[in-house]
């Protein structure tokens, strides 16, 4: 296969690095990420679809009743059963540096991102980003990444 640029017209996310993305129902859903230059470093928590037949991006308002996920970037998402599927990533302003173990699932039907809940029973991975994160049948599988932690466990 050979490589094409497809042009694209109107409105378009802005530069990034380190978001994430997935394919669902012809289109291209990306979360997040980072500008990071010499003078600008910036996270995002902007959320777009790109059309994968006419090549038009659109931003994805969230739904009035909830709240995206935080800015961030070097998280991971997946798709199962119709919902995005979003875990961990940093954010970093100053000398404020985050990292997170926060969980999100994104429903495309009704257009809603809902902060799971972890049960006080839960095993919860270490806050982290830049990790190995995918579906196998009805479980995730977390691998690696990367966390300036002061104590580790």
């Amino acid at each position: 296969k050979i490589w094409k640029e497809h042009g694209y017209s109107g409105l378009c996310p802005p530069p990034r690095c380190s978001h994430q993305s997935v394919v669902f129902n012809g289109g291209l859903y990306v979360f997040g990420g980072e500008l990071a230059g010499v003078d600008v470093y910036h996270h995002y928590h902007d959320f777009w679809r790109l059309d994968l037949k006419t090549y038009k991006w659109a931003k994805q308002a969230p739904n009035e009743k909830n709240r995206p996920p935080s800015p961030r970037s070097g998280h991971r998402m997946f798709v199962w059963r119709g919902y995005i599927v979003l875990f961990g990533g940093f954010f970093e302003q100053a000398h404020d540096i985050r990292f997170f173990n926060d969980l999100w699932v994104y429903e495309f039907s009704s257009n809603i991102w809902t902060q799971y809940e972890y049960s006080k029973l839960s095993q919860i991975p270490q806050p982290r980003s830049a990790f190995s994160f995918a579906c196998s049948g009805d479980s995730a599988v977390l691998s690696g990444g990367f966390a300036k932690l002061k104590n580790p466990v």
